[in-house]
């Protein structure tokens, strides 16, 4: 699928060196990007395309009222926590290590 605008995208992750990596390599594709630490969910600015969080993050996230696609991160490798990913509507999900292409990539897939 090609982009015809950029995406508003909200990374909600706990490592800050991840979200500001992360953060960067999706601004350099000429996306909009907030980053937000999950600490501070509650002065998340809503986003209309993608968020990028863990599944704690993204049940947060929907209680909120988010309700953009999701691509999550470091998701437990359970049969429960994927059902619990899918019910809340994630889009993709990345294990560590990821390359910041291929999350970029994911991101504008979603």
């Amino acid at each position: 699928m090609v982009r015809t605008r950029p995406l508003d995208v909200l990374i909600a992750l706990a490592d800050e060196g991840a979200s500001s990596a992360t953060a960067g390599a999706l601004r350099r594709r000429g996306h909009r990007v907030v980053v937000c630490p999950p600490a501070a969910l509650d002065t998340a600015p809503r986003v209309e395309d993608v968020l990028v969080c863990d599944l704690v993050t993204l049940t947060r996230l929907r209680a909120a009222g988010q309700t953009a696609a999701a691509l999550l991160i470091d998701l437990e490798a359970t049969p429960e926590a994927f059902r619990d990913a899918l019910r809340l509507g994630a889009c993709d999900l990345m294990t560590r290590p990821w390359m910041l292409s291929e999350l970029a990539d994911r991101v504008e897939a979603c």
